[in-house]
C-alpha cells in the first residue's frame, strides 16, 4: 500500500496496487475524468485563440488583411512580402553605403552644349561625378545628334554644331523666307503649308555643306522644295 495526493482535488489516499496505468495520480475516476475534461477545454480553446483573426494594416501596399493572433505576418501576401524584404534590404545597403563614402559639393559645368552653366554638384565619394545640372539637360544631351539634320551632317562628316535650334534660325531671319522674303507664320511650324517654316542649308550637306549656324537659313517650304540640292542664299556669320 502506498500514498498518494491526488493530482485532481489535492486528496491524499491510499493506493494498494500501482500500474502502468493506474499511477496514483487520482483519488477516485471522477477526478481523473474532471482532470482529462480541463485537458480538453484548454486545449480548444488553444485551438479557438490560434484560430481567432484580426485586422492589420500591411506594411507594404497599406491595404488592410487578416490574420491569426499568434501570427506575426506583418504584410498581406508574397508578393508584397517580397518587395518589403527587397525594400529593407535596399535601405540597409544604402546606410552602409552611406557610411562608408561620405558627402561632399563640387563645382561642375554643365556637359550639356546648349547649357554649360556652371552648378553645385553634391554626391558621395566614390559614387561618381555628375555632368548634368539638371535632368532636362541630361536628356537633351541624350537626344543630341538624333534630329534628321544632324544624323545627315554625321553621315556625311561635314562641321555638325548640335547648338543651331531651328526656332532660333526662324526668329534671327524675322520668319522670312531668305530665298523669296515672304512670311513663314510661327504657327504653321511642322504643317504642310506652302507657306511653312522649314530649315534649309545654303550649301546643301550633299554638297559638302555643314550644319552649323552660318550655312542655315529659314525658307519657306515651296522654296525649300524648288531648291532641292542647289546652292542658294548668303552665308550668314554665327550668332
Amino acid at each position: 500500500m502506498k500514498i498518494c495526493t491526488c493530482v485532481g482535488c489535492g486528496v491524499v489516499f491510499h493506493r494498494e496496487k500501482l500500474s502502468q496505468r493506474n499511477k496514483g495520480l487520482y483519488c477516485t475516476r471522477a477526478c481523473s475524468g474532471a482532470a482529462r475534461t480541463r485537458r480538453k477545454q484548454a486545449r480548444l480553446a488553444a485551438e479557438r485563440a490560434a484560430r481567432m483573426l484580426r485586422s492589420i494594416q500591411c506594411v507594404e501596399c497599406k491595404g488592410a488583411f487578416t490574420r491569426p493572433i499568434r501570427s506575426q505576418r506583418r504584410t498581406c501576401s508574397d508578393v508584397c512580402r517580397r518587395l518589403y524584404l527587397n525594400r529593407a534590404t535596399a535601405s540597409a545597403l544604402k546606410r552602409k553605403r552611406h557610411a562608408l563614402y561620405p558627402e561632399q559639393s563640387k563645382t561642375l559645368v554643365c556637359q550639356n552644349t546648349k547649357c554649360g552653366k556652371a552648378f553645385l554638384r553634391t554626391f558621395r565619394t566614390g559614387t561618381g561625378k555628375g555632368k548634368f545640372c539638371s535632368l532636362r539637360c541630361m536628356k537633351r544631351a541624350a537626344r543630341r545628334g538624333r534630329t534628321h539634320h544632324e544624323q545627315r551632317a554625321r553621315r556625311a562628316g561635314v562641321p555638325c554644331d548640335y547648338s543651331v535650334d531651328p526656332l532660333k534660325v526662324f526668329a534671327r531671319d524675322g520668319y522670312r523666307c531668305r530665298l523669296c522674303g515672304c512670311k513663314t507664320p510661327k504657327h504653321l511650324r511642322g504643317k504642310n503649308q506652302p507657306i511653312s517654316p522649314e530649315l534649309d542649308h545654303i550649301v546643301p550637306i550633299s554638297a559638302g555643306g555643314g550644319h552649323t549656324w552660318d550655312n542655315v537659313q529659314c525658307a519657306c517650304r515651296t522654296c525649300n522644295i524648288r531648291k532641292s540640292g542647289k546652292v542658294l542664299g548668303q552665308l550668314r556669320l554665327a550668332v
